[in-house]
């Protein structure tokens, strides 16, 4: 990863999911669909921890998973990975998420406010 990859995705960790989770939606980022073979190989991760990444994005919908044949019908599909949205999409939900956090915390913290004036 080179340093702008690098800080997205210490960000995304700070803030919003797992380094493994991240590290597959930077790879994501860069590429239009991937092999998870790829991912591992590129982000320096083993393949349960791509697996795992690929799970949570699965879960937020963000990305697409399609199997395709190798030649000639033989042996296991490959899995290809893309992103079901743009990169803009993805960021906005990732976002609003995040702000969702943000607000929560604020209210907890009025909400410790006015507990402790009242104690």
């Amino acid at each position: 990863m080179n340093s702008k990859e690098e800080k997205i995705a210490d960000i995304l960790t700070k803030h919003y999911c797992n380094s493994n989770t991240a590290k597959v939606l930077v790879y994501l980022f860069n590429f239009d669909e991937a092999r998870s073979k790829d991912i591992e190989r590129t982000m320096n991760l083993r393949q349960p921890e791509v697996s795992i990444g690929l799970k949570t994005l699965k879960e937020k919908n963000m990305i697409y998973l399609e199997p395709r044949q190798k030649s000639k019908g033989k042996g296991r599909p490959i899995l290809m990975i893309s992103l079901s949205r743009t990169k803009r999409k993805v960021v906005n939900i990732i976002v609003k998420e995040i702000n969702y956090k943000i607000e929560k915390i604020e209210k907890d913290i009025e909400n410790l406010k006015e507990l402790i004036k009242t104690y």
